[in-house]
């Protein structure tokens, strides 16, 4: 959702600074119109649910983190941490560091399986303990598309072929 608004934002900007239009209908430049443009900070709601399909679920401490997008997102999640989470407590959204600057999770890999994304994650509190990228080639192995990890959950995902 961030890439969609800074995308907009960053259309605004190349707008005012196009000029929006060459000549006047008599040929001549019309007087120049002056176009002021003030971006400012989102306030984002830390406590406000996920979108309803996306699911979290995240291993002890957030050291591992199961982000996924699906029409049943609660199904993927814990399916996933079933197999490959199994002895972790299921954590759920928001983590707390989502509040410090400096703490963020890692991409450890982004996969597609038809319609359902995932994101594997290491946690700000990772301490080697889980092996995230493990999970990654296990579900490449169950059929599972690695994807650029700067798609996220978001995509764009091209259609699966035939």
């Amino acid at each position: 959702m961030a890439r969609c608004a800074y995308t907009v934002a960053l259309a605004f900007v190349a707008l005012a600074a196009s000029g929006c239009g060459g000549r006047s209908p008599g040929g001549s430049h019309a007087k120049g119109v002056v176009y002021t443009l003030k971006l400012e900070a989102a306030k984002i709601d830390w406590d406000a649910p996920l979108p309803p399909d996306v699911c979290f679920i995240a291993s002890r401490r957030y050291e591992v983190e199961i982000s996924g997008r699906s029409k049943q997102p609660e199904l993927l999640c814990d399916a996933v941490a079933d197999t490959y989470l199994p002895d972790e407590p299921r954590l759920r959204w928001p983590p707390p560091y989502l509040r410090n600057p400096d703490a963020a999770p890692s991409v450890v890999c982004v996969l597609a399986l038809g319609s359902d994304h995932l994101e594997i994650d290491y946690g700000p509190a990772d301490s080697g303990r889980l092996d995230g990228e493990g999970i990654c080639h296990a579900l490449v192995k169950e059929g599972w598309k690695r994807r650029p990890a700067w798609e996220g959950l978001d995509g764009p995902w091209p259609p699966e072929p035939g």
